[in-house]
């Protein structure tokens, strides 16, 4: 939904919905016999909406917005040997997240301008990871709920030397929050990621446009890094 409620302020509204249903199966075994397969299927819904006002003048331009968003997913690994169940992993879990934000550029001369922008990122998540063997009704081996607030901002200032030529300065902070880890048998959220990061550059055009060149030098800072690793485990 776009509204152009008059010269300056514009109202949008974007809504998204999205289902997802996977299966995965394997043969274990890698033989002609076809005896131990693994199955994976998993059900994942997401629903979110997001609201825009924006105003528009003569020196500075600002936007106001607020996003929510849910996410429910259910999952499970099954291992079977010739037709019958050999022990099966089942997870559940449950995003819920709302977050405010802004922006707003303010142009001081029409060399200088100003720019500002952040965002609160308040989530809650919630997961339960159960296990059983053969017919055994899975029981939870790991439960975890846990809710991550956390404010991220970027400022920059832009100068144009040049009607060709414009050099900035940005400060931005990046943000992840802590992923809920199906089929983990402990600590199964994990501690969120953050980044700091400083970047400086020149922008140019040249020949009408025909002649662009960009340089920029940033920094970053990367704190409690999440990725996923294959270990091999010895015994």
């Amino acid at each position: 939904l776009d509204w152009q409620i008059n010269d300056d302020f514009s109202l949008k509204n974007i809504v998204n919905y999205r289902e997802l249903e996977f299966l995965n199966w394997a043969d274990l075994d890698l033989s002609t016999l076809n005896r131990v397969n693994v199955a994976i299927p998993f059900d994942d819904e997401q629903v979110s909406n997001e609201l825009q006002l924006t105003y528009q003048g003569e020196k500075f331009n600002g936007m106001a917005g607020l996003y929510y968003y849910k996410e429910t997913f259910d999952g499970s690994t099954d291992v079977w040997i010739g037709g019958t169940t050999l022990f099966q992993l089942v997870g559940n879990s449950e995003t819920e997240a709302l977050s405010p934000f802004w922006n707003a550029t303010y142009d001081f001369t029409d060399k200088l301008t100003l720019r500002a922008g952040g965002r609160l990122n308040s989530e809650e998540r919630s997961i339960e990871n159960s296990s059983g063997i053969g017919v055994q009704v899975p029981s939870a081996i790991a439960t975890d709920d846990r809710r991550f607030n956390e404010y991220t901002g970027e400022y920059g200032v832009d100068y144009s030397i040049s009607d060709d030529v414009m050099t900035y300065y940005t400060y931005s902070q990046g943000y992840r929050s802590g992923a809920a880890l199906v089929f983990q048998t402990n600590s199964p959220i994990i501690d969120p990621t953050t980044v700091d990061n400083h970047e400086i550059g020149l922008k140019s055009q040249f020949a009408d446009g025909r002649f662009t060149a960009n340089l920029a030098l940033f920094d970053a800072t990367v704190n409690d890094l999440q990725r996923t690793q294959a270990r091999l485990n010895a015994a």
